[in-house]
């Protein structure tokens, strides 16, 4: 079931087995040298309380999964009827272990602009995600045999009164 909300506030009256972010709130980017929680969040209080919420939704012992991507970069690519899709990428805005970028998406058939979309992403360094997954109450399990996931489990006692 697809759930659309704001994940610091939502509340689905419902438990589920599972939540799976594979480009939504958050991600794990790996760089190649580290890995780091992407997120469309704002600030460090924001991840964890939309976290938080996020456990607060799952059945006792309930998985959380971050798909795995690589860092944004630049690039055009065409498209059928002459559409070229675009992406650029601002350089970091670092602040210690969180730092922001914008990317800038645009779709353009010549010189039109079909449509287009700036995001401000933010991204904390491993020893700051493994704070804040651990805060909201996640433990790491590991990364799927697939390295596709990591694979978070909540561990915690069931919400009484929400079954599903």
């Amino acid at each position: 079931r697809l759930i659309e909300g704001d994940v610091t506030s939502m509340d689905l009256e419902d438990t589920f087995e599972a939540a799976i972010s594979s480009g939504g709130v958050w991600v794990i980017i790996d760089t190649g040298e580290e890995y780091l929680l992407g997120t469309h969040l704002l600030d460090y209080d924001q991840e964890v309380t939309g976290l938080s919420n996020v456990s607060a939704h799952l059945e006792a012992d309930g998985l959380l999964l971050l798909s795995i991507q690589e860092m944004h970069h630049e690039f055009d690519l065409t498209l059928p009827e002459g559409i070229v899709y675009s992406q650029r990428i601002s350089a970091p805005r670092r602040t210690g272990d969180h730092f922001m970028i914008e990317k800038q998406y645009s779709f353009r058939r010549g010189p039109d602009v079909l449509g287009e979309q700036t995001l401000n992403l933010g991204f904390y360094r491993r020893s700051t995600m493994d704070r804040i997954l651990g805060e909201a109450g996640f433990g790491l399990e590991g990364i799927d045999e697939d390295r596709q996931f990591f694979v978070y489990s909540n561990g915690r006692e069931p919400r009484t009164g929400r079954r599903r």
